[in-house]
């Protein structure tokens, strides 16, 4: 990746970059490219092309800040307190009681599913216990139930 995508990703606010005066923007492009010695393209200083291409990079920084997060999570969650809790109560994911690798590998395939479409759009997804939930703004929540209830259905009858 070159050095001008790598200073736009690392710069996390590129909607305030869109939010800038036009010639802010050109200015800011331009700053770039002068600063890694690349030549300003002619095609990139029009305003339309270079908001399409801050989206673009907006978008690649808000994939970034997921996969940090969903890392995030796997890292610090607790798979050794799940595999003492399904241990003891000999809950099988067939017929094995799942290792902590098994976990983080259903854990991980659980919030890559839950990642969203739209960034503010709240999801979930579960199976074996485990239930993966995007909650908005590159934000993500894992948890381990072992019992729930809900009643949603009680109305309906």
């Amino acid at each position: 990746m070159n050095n001008f995508k790598k200073e736009l990703i690392g710069f996390k606010y590129a909607s305030e970059i869109l939010k800038l005066s036009d010639q802010a923007k050109v200015d800011m492009l331009q700053s770039i490219y002068s600063k890694h010695n690349t030549r300003l393209l002619s095609n990139i200083v029009d305003i339309p092309t270079m908001t399409k291409l801050l989206k673009k990079y907006k978008k690649i920084s808000d994939n970034i800040d997921m996969e940090n997060n969903i890392e995030k999570i796997i890292n610090e969650f607790d798979f050794e307190k799940v595999h003492d809790v399904m241990t003891y109560l000999n809950w099988t994911w067939g017929d094995n009681i799942p290792t902590t690798e098994e976990m983080k590998i259903q854990a991980l395939g659980l919030l890559n599913d839950v990642k969203p479409i739209n960034k503010n759009r709240y999801s979930s997804s579960y199976t074996g216990g485990f239930k993966a939930t995007y909650v908005g703004n590159n934000k993500f929540n894992l948890t381990f139930i072992v019992e729930n209830y809900d009643n949603h259905d009680e109305d309906d009858k």
